[in-house]
């Protein structure tokens, strides 16, 4: 891993992180905990896999606390093969149970404190993130590590999409999990099955949401439709021809007529959701709220002032609930 650049600059390259965490580890007592940790560095020690990236110093271990971190650097099917021979190894000797998160990514590679050779960046972070979702025997992978195994014969039908887990930061992330012969945990984990129950229901009140909006929309749209019949009867001729006004006013209003009627559309398609909520917002806003003002334009008796009225008070409700619909 040699590098023109100039001493001192930290390295910035693509690791391939295998990020493992002892399952349980701050339940057990100090004695256990030391023997459980002495137990996997063992493993790891063991792993023919590590063996070769440490003789060629292609590897870098970092002790985590309750685990460790190994980011590989060169053959993209390290971390991978190095967590299925850690895992068959633990199976084997019964030890404390891990689980396991790979991600390839990038990370820079720097000296510690003593002059040692470490490694940070977003390669080890999303490794970790992935590895918090699974349980005891999980291997999990992120996206960047599935789309390789995805490619070759060989290993594709090992590896199961898990859909997304929201991780730290509310960033949400694809999972996928890796099950090879004796290694890995077949099961889902239980931190994406009640994500994935949560995500069903949001989505389902969040159907039920447009559609109540849209339902409100259409309504604000029933006002505009009784003025253009109000002014489309024998009367329209003489109102005209007294007010020359109402022409455009009435073009106008079945105008607004019919774009309440689209966005009742697009609200029950979720159409709107693609806009920044503000965006959303300022969008119902500038399209229903003239028409208040154009009904009382039009408004010469009782009818009309009370349809304006209406439409006032539709288009409050609307806005109020549209502002927590669109929120969905």
């Amino acid at each position: 891993m040699q590098s023109d650049q100039p001493q001192g600059t930290p390295l910035l390259e693509v690791g391939h992180v295998l990020f493992i965490d002892v399952v349980g580890y701050s339940k057990f007592t100090l004695n256990r905990q030391a023997q459980a940790i002495s137990e996997l560095q063992e493993i790891i020690r063991l792993s023919p896999q590590f063996i070769a990236a440490d003789k060629s110093k292609r590897v870098v271990s970092l002790p985590t606390g309750d685990g460790m971190a190994l980011v590989f650097f060169g053959d993209a099917l390290a971390a991978v093969r190095c967590a299925l021979e850690v895992a068959a190894s633990v199976n084997s000797r019964s030890a404390a149970p891990i689980r396991m998160g790979v991600n390839s990514g990038p990370v820079y590679v720097v000296d510690d404190i003593n002059g040692n050779r470490n490694v940070a960046g977003s390669g080890i972070n999303i490794a970790q993130r992935v590895m918090d979702c699974g349980e005891g025997g999980h291997i999990l992978l992120s996206e960047s590590v599935a789309e390789v195994l995805n490619q070759l014969d060989d290993w594709r039908e090992s590896v199961t999409p898990l859909g997304e887990a929201e991780v730290k930061h509310h960033v949400r992330i694809p999972v996928y999990n890796l099950v090879r012969e004796s290694a890995g945990n077949a099961s889902r984990p239980p931190k994406l099955v009640a994500a994935s129950a949560v995500e069903k229901a949001q989505s389902k009140q969040s159907r039920r949401s447009r559609f109540i909006a849209a339902g409100i929309q259409f309504a604000l749209a029933i006002p505009y439709i009784l003025v253009v019949g109000l002014f489309g009867s024998g009367q329209m001729e003489k109102l005209l021809r007294e007010y020359t006004r109402l022409y455009a006013i009435l073009l106008c209003a079945f105008a607004l007529a019919v774009c309440s009627l689209g966005v009742a559309v697009f609200i029950a398609k979720g159409q709107l959701g693609k806009l920044r909520l503000g965006s959303r917002l300022w969008l119902l806003l500038l399209l229903n709220l003239p028409a208040v003002f154009v009904v009382f334009a039009i408004s010469v008796g009782k009818a009309s002032v009370a349809i304006g009225l209406l439409a006032l008070a539709i288009l409050v409700a609307a806005l109020i609930y549209q502002r927590q619909a669109l929120r969905q």
